[in-house]
């Protein structure tokens, strides 16, 4: 995404004429956007704000993502969503899920076992299927732990990592944006 705010050569369509510094520059700033969800909460606005001084492309796109960014989350007196709404620091050092993916999967198998508009007796009907399936899930989850992909695990673990480097000072709270970043990020999708 970084190289949509890249400045681009009039007469080129590629922007290979882009020095490495700013293609640096410009990957920190973003890398360091995506992280502002998985640092602390207190350091979140100070951290953006020493990102968009440090990082921010010359762009006006650029300038206007801050501004959203800002206006929508990270200004702790104006923004439209709290920090603590968005920000899952809490969830990965409690070891809890950063995402509501296992929420929106239950949502989906209820969507496609309920019809619209069903009659009552059939409705309820199909809540007691529901009950004993919800029932026989738990049971079966007491007895066997569903594992997580161990490229998850190692993000968390990596994480955690990059979160006691910044307790020890090893670490600024801009470089922990960007390494948190970057530890979650996986390849680009190629168009």
């Amino acid at each position: 995404m970084s190289c949509h705010f890249l400045p681009r050569n009039a007469n080129s369509n590629s922007n290979n004429d882009i020095s490495d510094a700013e293609r640096k520059k410009a990957d920190h700033w973003f890398l360091g956007a995506i992280g502002l969800a998985l640092i602390p909460t207190n350091i979140v606005e100070s951290t953006w704000a020493d990102i968009m001084d440090l990082y921010t492309p010359e762009d006006i796109n650029a300038t206007e993502f801050n501004d959203y960014l800002v206006q929508t989350y990270v200004d702790s007196d104006t923004s439209l969503y709290g920090i603590d709404i968005w920000n899952v620091y809490d969830a990965i050092i409690n070891n809890l899920p950063r995402t509501n993916n296992h929420v929106e999967g239950y949502n989906s198998r209820v969507e496609s076992n309920f019809p619209k508009h069903p009659h009552i007796y059939h409705f309820i009907e199909l809540l007691r299927d529901e009950d004993l399936y919800q029932h026989h899930k738990a049971k079966e989850s007491d007895m066997q732990t569903r594992k997580r992909k161990k490229l998850y695990t190692n993000i968390d673990s990596k994480l955690k990592e990059l979160h006691e480097e910044h307790i020890s000072g090893t670490i600024t709270s801009v470089q922990l944006a960007i390494k948190c970043g970057r530890a979650v990020k996986t390849t680009p999708i190629k168009k």
